[in-house]
C-alpha cells in the first residue's frame, strides 16, 4: 500500500465524509479549472454593452447555474461545459462560489496558507507558471506538486461538498 501524505489523507477523509466520489469531484474541479479563463474572458467579451437584468430573471437564472454545475458530469467535455457555463454564470457568482470555497481552505490545518497561494495563482487573470508559483511557495518541485494536487482536491471537495450544497438550501428556502 501507498503512503499517503497525511494532508491528503484528510482532504479524502473530508471528501468521504460529505459523500463524494473523489474521482468525480477531481475530474468536476480540473475542468473547472481549466475553463475559468475562457469563461471570464467571454462573459467579459459578452457583457460589453448589455442592458442590466430584471432582479427575478437573474434570481432564476443563477438557480439554474447553481443547479446545473452542482450536477454536471465531466465526461460531457469542456466544450459542453463552456458552453453551458458561459450562458448560465455571471462572472461576480462564480466569483463569489470561489471566494467562498477558499476561504475555508486557508484555515485548513495542513498547508492551508500553501493551497490559498497556489489556487489564486490559478484562477488569477496572471497566471504564472508553476515554477514561479513553486518558488514563491518555497517548495522543492515534487512537494509543490504533491500541495498543487492537494490544493485542487480540497477547492473541490469544499466547492461541491459544502459551498454549491449551502446555495441549493438557500434557493430551496426561497422557492
Amino acid at each position: 500500500m501507498r503512503n499517503v501524505p497525511c494532508a491528503m489523507q484528510k482532504i479524502r477523509d473530508l471528501c468521504s465524509s460529505l459523500y463524494l466520489d473523489e474521482n468525480n469531484v477531481l475530474a468536476k474541479t480540473e475542468l473547472f479549472i481549466k475553463a475559468y479563463p475562457e469563461i471570464v474572458w467571454a462573459n467579459n467579451h459578452d457583457k460589453k454593452g448589455q442592458i442590466a437584468k430584471p432582479q427575478k430573471i437573474c434570481e432564476k437564472k443563477s438557480e439554474t447555474a447553481m443547479r446545473y454545475i452542482a450536477d454536471f458530469e465531466p465526461a460531457e467535455g469542456k466544450t459542453q461545459f463552456l458552453k453551458k457555463m458561459i450562458m448560465l454564470f455571471d462572472i461576480k457568482w462564480l466569483t463569489e462560489l470561489i471566494s467562498s470555497a477558499m476561504k475555508h481552505i486557508e484555515d485548513f490545518p495542513d498547508y492551508g496558507t500553501v493551497y490559498i497561494k497556489i489556487l489564486t495563482n490559478l484562477f488569477s487573470d496572471d497566471h504564472r507558471p508553476d515554477q514561479l508559483c513553486q518558488k514563491d511557495v518555497r517548495l522543492e518541485k515534487t512537494a509543490f506538486y504533491n500541495r498543487k494536487k492537494e490544493a485542487i482536491f480540497l477547492f473541490g471537495v469544499e466547492l461541491w461538498g459544502i459551498v454549491i450544497p449551502k446555495y441549493l438550501d438557500l434557493y430551496g428556502e426561497s422557492i
